[in-house]
Parts: structure tokens; sequence; C-alpha cells
């Protein structure tokens, strides 16, 4: 009878395809967050500030610079961001394991415009046909997620990949 169950599971086994697509660049850009610094300090927020769902604290701004990009090679990057969201993926969420602030959170948002990134956010960029430099700045600030909140320590880890077309 053991033979004839595993027999069975056997035949319903089902196959699947995956297709793989890359690219191979003469060369990239060189990345870096502020100078280097991957730990973006964004101060301290009185919780009187934090009323209500959306209510910020200071913006802290950064830039992301793509440098020594080769003459030619690429015409545009893409920066794009995620991470561990609040709730209603609004937000970045506090990742604080120790004396964690609650109903607190990260906002994320290209310098100037009203675009908030969480996991589907991107930005293109376009790079000059000569190569050379080019920078984005973005602000981050701490976000009420809910009301109620508590004071304490926030944290939140996020990952920015950039590609290139």
């Amino acid at each position: 009878m053991l033979a004839t169950l595993c027999g069975s599971e056997a035949a319903l086994a089902n196959s699947q395809t995956l297709t793989f697509n890359g690219k191979v660049l003469d060369a990239a850009c060189t990345v870096t967050v502020d100078g280097g610094n991957s730990t973006i300090e964004l101060g301290e927020t009185a919780k009187a500030d934090l009323v209500n769902k959306g209510d910020t604290g200071a913006p802290k701004t950064f830039t992301i610079k793509l440098s020594a990009c080769p003459a030619g090679s690429v015409s545009q990057a893409n920066i794009k961001f995620s991470g561990e969201t609040d709730g209603d993926d609004s937000y970045f969420k506090n990742l604080a394991t120790t004396d964690a602030a609650t109903h607190v959170g990260v906002l994320l948002k290209q310098n100037g415009t009203d675009v908030v990134y969480v996991n589907d956010g991107n930005t293109d960029i376009t790079i000059p046909a000569e190569g050379g430099d080019v920078s984005v700045d973005y602000t981050a600030q701490l976000v009420a997620t809910g009301t109620g909140v508590t004071k304490g320590n926030v944290s939140s880890t996020l990952t920015y990949s950039v590609s290139y077309q």
C-alpha cells in the first residue's frame, strides 16, 4: 500500500519553466550614499509632534550619488527601495528591538516631491551621454503610523537597488 501511495504522488507532479534574464554592461556607475555613510540619523522628535497618523518629524536629506558613469554605456538608472513596511504599507516599519517607540515608522520621499517610496516606488535617473556624475536627494523622517505614539527608539532597514538601461 505504501508503494501505491508514493506512486500516486509522483503521478500528481507538476513542472514549470523558469526563465532568467540579465544584462552585461561595459561598466556601471559607482553608487554612494552621503559619501559612503549608510546610516541616516533622523534625530529626535517630540511625541507632541506625532499626534495623528501622518504627522512627521523634521526631514533629514540624504543623497544617492552615481559617479564615474561611463560615457555611452548606460542612459538611464533606476533606484528602488525595499524594506519591511507597517500594517498598511504606507511607511517603513520601526524595527527597533530595545525600548522601541510604538506607532512610529519612517517616511521616505524624493526631495521636493510628494512621491512616497515604499516597496513599489522608484526613481528613474537620466545619465548624460558623456557620462559623469548624477545625484538624487531624498528626505527621510519619523512619521506617526497611528495615534497613541509612545516614546522610544526607532530603527528601520531599507535596501536600495540600482538597475541600468
